[in-house]
């Protein structure tokens, strides 16, 4: 008979059945709000449960951090208003009150902070919801944010159905339109607009969706860290195995094999009956330092083997820093986030820093493709509201203004750009006030080697 124990720092004895057990997940089971209502409602059900996937972000720090940032790069850092029709000279002054009242429309609708939290459920369940209130004239005139989790897609694809502590309420598609009609909110019928007259409040309001595509779920996505969920579970149950068995017992400092012809019970000289364990603790509790080996002890007339191994936790942490490392990079890899944009450095494969092409590689490949879908819907409010100007999101500043300040120069000397040109590339960075109209034609002017080639004014800026 053949029985083996983990002793710790703390002299506790630990048996397998016990470290097994700590190897359990007891998570708890989180259910789907609409889990009876699909039917009923003709909601769709997703491959993915929001209620599910969102409980992801509380079990991960890096997980977290990466949805957050890349929330924040796509919305957090203004925005720039451009022309349609730029005109002449002429219309410079009322162009410019008319993008000041376009600025303040899009300010006054929170475009920041519904795209921010958009955005964060877009990382954590795969799609998110927005929801757009209209005016009789189909003006855009409130924009709010609807966390995705309570939102399902209908079967027709026309509309959407929320739930909200058991209170239900439907929402028009923002891309489905049939002329003269009106989805009612409470029914989610389609119906002519003259049914709502004198019925405040029943007319719904529109929903617009943005999911991440996936063969899995063309109609909501899936999230990106889909395909690195099992890394997330790794880092949770090593981390809950290694914290709570740690505070339970201690660190575990020796493997104890007892064998030999022996009853877990056994009876002593005076002819007590005796735990064996608790016979062997005994013996070990002032034998910190035990070395390595075998020996024979004799308990209650029963000859028992001992096998003393030492455990090299020193080792066993290492292997869990180095888990650790490798779930970290799978999830970081899942959502495609520079690790420098999280504070994390890593050196190139020769000893270089990669900070910039990683930055640069996140900014493109990440961020501008999600800020694009978000400015073709804020293009189609400012038309709402008979704005001719086109929206850009900005983008993180990476450190690379003094590379092109001094690529800038050297266009300058070469002749291929004007002073102005330069300056404007930078004015809003440093919010340069605007140039006086006597140095215009001068800063607009082209130079080889600060010689003067060509006076003719291109076009006036600042």
């Amino acid at each position: 008979m053949s029985r083996s124990f983990v002793v710790t720092d703390r002299g506790e004895w630990v048996t397998k059945s016990v470290l097994d057990d700590y190897r359990v997940d007891r998570s708890k089971i989180v259910h789907d709000r609409f889990e009876n209502e699909y039917g009923n409602m003709g909601a769709i059900e997703p491959t993915y449960p929001p209620e599910l996937t969102r409980e992801l972000l509380s079990k991960n720090i890096y997980h977290a951090t990466c949805v957050k940032t890349k929330a924040t790069d796509v919305s957090s850092y203004g925005f720039t208003l451009k022309e349609i029709d730029a005109g002449n000279d002429e219309d410079i002054t009322k162009m410019e009150s008319r993008r000041k009242e376009a600025e303040e429309y899009l300010e006054s609708l929170n475009i920041g902070e519904v795209i921010k939290n958009a955005e964060i459920d877009f990382g954590a369940v795969g799609f998110g919801a927005m929801e757009v209130i209209l005016d009789e004239d189909n003006k855009v005139i409130d924009f709010n944010h609807v966390p995705s989790y309570t939102v399902r897609a209908h079967r027709d694809r026309d509309k959407y159905v929320q739930m909200v502590a058991n209170k239900v309420i439907y929402f028009g598609d923002w891309n489905t339109n049939y002329p003269s009609m009106d989805l009612d909110f409470q029914t989610g019928k389609w119906d002519y607009s003259n049914r709502f007259k004198g019925e405040e409040f029943r007319k719904a309001n529109r929903i617009v969706m943005f999911s991440n595509y996936s063969p899995n779920d063309s109609v909501y996505g899936e999230p990106d860290i889909a395909g690195a969920i099992g890394s997330i579970t790794s880092a949770v149950l090593n981390e809950k195995y290694r914290l709570s068995f740690y505070e339970s017992f201690g660190k575990p400092d020796m493997l104890i094999t007892v064998s030999g012809n022996y009853e877990d019970e056994i009876e002593g000289k005076d002819g007590k009956k005796y735990s064996l364990v608790n016979e062997l603790e005994k013996e070990f509790r002032d034998k910190k330092g035990t070395q390595a080996g075998s020996m024979v002890i004799g308990i209650g007339g029963t000859d028992v083997e001992i096998n003393v191994t030492p455990l090299v936790t020193d080792t066993k942490e290492q292997d869990f820093t180095l888990t650790r490392e490798a779930d970290r990079n799978d999830i970081l890899a899942a959502h495609r986030v520079s690790p420098y944009r999280l504070g994390i450095a890593e050196i190139g494969n020769l000893g270089g820093s990669t900070v910039e092409e990683s930055l640069a590689n996140y900014r493109d490949g990440v961020v501008r493709p999600r800020q694009k879908q978000y400015e073709g819907l804020l293009n189609s409010f400012l038309k709402s509201a008979g704005f001719d100007f086109k929206v850009k999101l900005n983008t993180f500043e990476r450190d690379d203004d003094k590379a092109d300040l001094e690529i800038g120069k050297e266009l300058v000397k070469s002749g291929a750009i004007s002073p102005l040109e330069l300056r404007n590339r930078f004015a809003n960075k440093f919010n340069l006030s605007d140039v006086s109209e006597d140095y215009v034609e001068d800063l607009n002017a082209f130079y080889i080697e600060g010689k003067l080639i060509s006076s003719s004014v291109v076009r006036k800026g600042k």
